[in-house]
């Protein structure tokens, strides 16, 4: 892992670091101003957290336009995600699930396992699987979450993955959020993102920035591309949070 990668995953945790000892309201405020819980606090921007998807809620989510997707939560202790690519006139779509568990809840933290798997709807393509294990500690005005996996593919490349994140709270409705991808094996993208999010009692949307590292993303026209998502969230059963 170069120094240079080292750094700038430092400089992204660093702005929410930051925002840790500068949320804009305190412990005081909270009680006089209604907090809305985040809706979609079970993953970053594309990594999951580890917390679950709350008890018995549909979750229906688009990101980046051609990638929809639809979960659901179990007993906030499981949840189950998927979806498969929408690219116009492709022969050849993107299919991803992932599952997560959550067996450890507490006050300020939860500890998750789950397992990630990608492949394609036509025969014999490229897939991907990642079996990863993380921790989320905070409250709902600051959190990190950081977690380890392992990936391989059908071609027996292996390489280790650390995502490291955070979000800070801005506003009632308003978070920053930062998520960073750092590959062990060079033959995969690091990658880090920083952005907001907007958010009400049942819908979330993301905006920000992708960027891209290593020796291949200098070859490429559009080493930072922009990152959007819309989330929708439905209580099936009108479940307590």
């Amino acid at each position: 892992m170069k120094t240079k990668h080292i750094v700038l995953c430092c400089f992204f945790l660093s702005v929410i670091i930051s925002g840790f000892s500068n949320v804009s309201f305190s412990q005081d405020s909270l009680k006089t101003e209604t907090i809305i819980p985040d809706p979609n606090d079970a993953r970053l921007f594309l990594a999951p957290t580890a917390r679950p998807i709350r008890k018995n809620v549909l979750l229906i989510s688009d990101v980046e336009l051609f990638f929809p997707m639809i979960g659901y939560g179990i007993e906030n202790f499981g949840s189950i995600v998927g979806g498969v690519s929408i690219f116009p006139n492709a022969e050849n779509q993107l299919i991803y699930v992932n599952a997560k568990i959550t067996p450890y809840r507490f006050k300020y933290g939860d500890i998750a396992v789950g397992l990630i798997y990608f492949d394609w709807t036509q025969k014999n393509a490229y897939n991907l699987i990642v079996g990863y294990a993380g921790a989320t500690l905070g409250t709902q005005s600051a959190s990190f979450s950081g977690g380890f996996g392992y990936a391989f593919d059908k071609y027996k490349k292996t390489a280790g993955l650390i995502v490291l994140g955070g979000e800070v709270r801005l506003a009632k409705d308003l978070k920053a959020i930062t998520e960073n991808w750092i590959y062990t094996k060079a033959y995969f993208f690091p990658m880090s993102f920083l952005g907001l999010r907007f958010f009400g009692p049942a819908v979330a949307l993301d905006a920000g920035a992708l960027f891209f590292w290593g020796k291949q993303s200098s070859e490429w026209k559009m080493p930072v591309l922009p990152y959007g998502s819309l989330t929708f969230n439905f209580d099936l059963f009108n479940s307590k949070k």
